[in-house]
């Protein structure tokens, strides 16, 4: 397990990072963090990063066009913050 960093002291990201959720390489990934606590939880393309911004709102994603498998992986991911 890797040592928790807070969002803007994290390395900047690469083009075609995987994303955490999806699997996607997009051009711009994103670096996802819970705005409660400012922990990064990982590398997420833009869709991801809009439906993490809905879980962290407690609103149910599904509203947003997430499927049963991406809420899986969002609520995967919205458990890394530490």
């Amino acid at each position: 397990m890797s040592t928790p960093v807070r969002y803007g002291q994290h390395r900047p990201l690469a083009p075609r990072t995987r994303c955490n959720v999806c699997g996607s390489k997009p051009d711009k990934p994103v670096m996802d963090h819970c705005h409660e606590h400012g922990w990064v939880r990982g590398a997420v393309c833009s869709r991801c990063n809009s439906l993490m911004a809905l879980i962290d709102r407690k609103i149910t994603p599904l509203a947003g066009g997430a499927n049963e498998a991406t809420l899986l992986g969002l609520l995967m991911h919205f458990g890394l913050c530490p």
